[in-house]
């Protein structure tokens, strides 16, 4: 069974980088656009993962993950946490397993998804696959860092 991974993000942009890069590690996703959705969305899907960013409608990334750390089903869910509005040190400690800064490289995005999840490095889950994006000419690169334009 893959790894189930819950991504909770507002813009739709952004979504879909992050989706990609889970799916491209075999994972199984499950995307959230508000804070308020993610608890009633995480008891009942479990993941392993949970990659969230701070700025959300409804309930703040901050908010929903006390509410996480305080449930007994999702205690040991492991957070990644990401804003381009928050830096790392501004962090409350213990809210987030891990903090990615936006903009991010989808490939630090990806080791901090292997790191968390304990997997000795990306691409070892075993559904392995590569990031397949729309439109795209299998022999030309593809740039997937993203830069907030807020």
């Amino acid at each position: 069974m893959p790894t189930k991974v819950l991504v909770v993000e507002d813009n739709p942009d952004v979504m879909f980088v992050l989706l990609s890069a889970v799916d491209s590690q075999g994972c199984e996703f499950i995307g959230v656009e508000e804070g308020t959705s993610v608890l009633p969305v995480a008891l009942k899907e479990l993941p392993s993962l949970i990659i969230i960013d701070v700025m959300l409608p409804g309930m703040n990334g901050f908010e929903v993950c006390r509410k996480i750390r305080t449930t007994d089903e999702l205690k040991d869910v492991k957070i990644l946490g990401i804003s381009g509005h928050v830096s790392a040190r501004d962090i409350e400690p213990g809210l987030f397993d891990q903090f990615l800064e936006k903009p991010f490289d989808v490939a630090n995005l990806v080791e901090k998804m292997a790191d968390l999840l304990g997997w000795r490095s990306p691409m070892q889950n075993p559904q392995d696959r590569d990031i397949v994006m729309p439109d795209q000419d299998e022999d030309e690169p593809v740039d997937l860092t993203w830069e907030d334009d807020e």
